[in-house]
């Protein structure tokens, strides 16, 4: 019966032991595609994503500064928000910029009307220029007066006082002669100043 029994046991532990190949098999097989399904993702990861813990970025950094100065009003972007070429980063408060422009304005403005004004301006000294050279030529034709009725004067004195040496006029007449003379060096000198 020992025999018996103990083939008995086997024939039962036959089942059991297949089953446990079965589930040993099946347990392995599912951890080989646990494995190759997890290196599979672990080398998708690697191809398209970056991680470490200490990497420097290549990057373009660029300082920008307006054209002109001013109080800051509104910051659109923040640091290190990738920006466009020509995209609005600040404004500026535009109150200075508003006051230099009018000023700007009204100095033109003023600078047109002068421009306008010019012509007459350039016809009045013109004018007065002309005037000027007429008064000025007047003047020299009062000096060559004066200084031509100075030389008659200078002469008739010396005609008179030769005729009172020889006792031809009287001494009235000499002191006319002479009283004209000064009359016309006067004249001369007013006429030179």
């Amino acid at each position: 019966m020992t025999d018996s029994t103990s083939t008995h046991q086997s024939e039962a532990e036959a089942p059991r032991n297949g089953s446990r190949r079965r589930l040993a098999v099946g347990i392995l097989l599912v951890s080989v595609l646990l494995m190759l399904a997890a290196g599979a993702w672990w080398w998708h990861q690697l191809q398209t994503t970056v991680s470490t813990d200490n990497a420097k970025v290549t990057g373009d950094i660029t300082d920008i500064s307006p054209k002109t100065g001013g109080r800051l009003e509104e910051l659109l972007v923040a640091e290190g928000d990738q920006v466009r070429a020509g995209q609005l980063l600040a404004r500026l408060d535009s109150s200075q910029a508003e006051v230099a422009l009018a000023q700007a304005q009204a100095a033109l403005a003023l600078a047109e009307a002068n421009l306008a004004k010019l012509p007459d301006e350039v016809r009045a000294a013109r004018a007065t220029v002309e005037r000027n050279r007429q008064t000025a030529a007047a003047a020299r034709a009062q000096v060559g007066v004066a200084e031509t009725t100075l030389a008659d004067s200078t002469r008739a004195l010396q005609q008179a006082q030769a005729l009172f040496d020889s006792g031809a006029v009287s001494r009235e007449a000499l002191d006319s002669a002479t009283s004209r003379q000064r009359s016309a060096r006067a004249a001369l000198e007013a006429a030179q100043a």
